[in-house]
């Protein structure tokens, strides 16, 4: 139930711990102890806005969107950060997805799916390894 109400409120700031420690009445050691397994409630955060981030981008629709309004959306301070944080979790940076997707949507006339993109991603990370 905790994940979903992140999930349903990554571009709010009702995601803070007293605020969810108050809305499912746990404590806050307790919500700190739900999420170790995922590296912490901050590092499940970003990383579930960061994944969220990279769906939008693969969108034809987000390729109008400044990368600062999709930042501050998501609730990082600054687009340098955004990005930062983007290129260590998926090996490029936005604008690079950004021109991925022009390509796919040239040559193919679509864009994979979230899952083919990954491991796409991965594929290349590897063989660059």
């Amino acid at each position: 139930m905790i994940k979903r109400r992140i999930a349903d409120n990554l571009e709010t700031d009702a995601l803070g711990v007293s605020e969810l420690c108050r809305h499912f009445q746990i404590s806050r050691a307790t919500l700190y102890r739900l999420f170790e397994a995922d590296g912490g409630l901050a590092h499940y955060v970003r990383e579930q806005r960061l994944n969220l981030a990279f769906q939008r981008l693969l969108s034809p629709a987000a390729q109008d969107k400044r990368l600062i309004d999709l930042a501050v959306g998501l609730r990082f301070s600054s687009d340098s950060t955004f990005i930062r944080a983007f290129r260590r979790k998926f090996g490029l940076t936005p604008g690079e997805l950004r021109e991925l997707t022009d390509t796919w949507l040239r040559e193919t006339g679509a864009i994979p799916a979230f899952d083919t993109v990954l491991h796409q991603l991965a594929r290349r990370r590897a063989s660059r390894s």
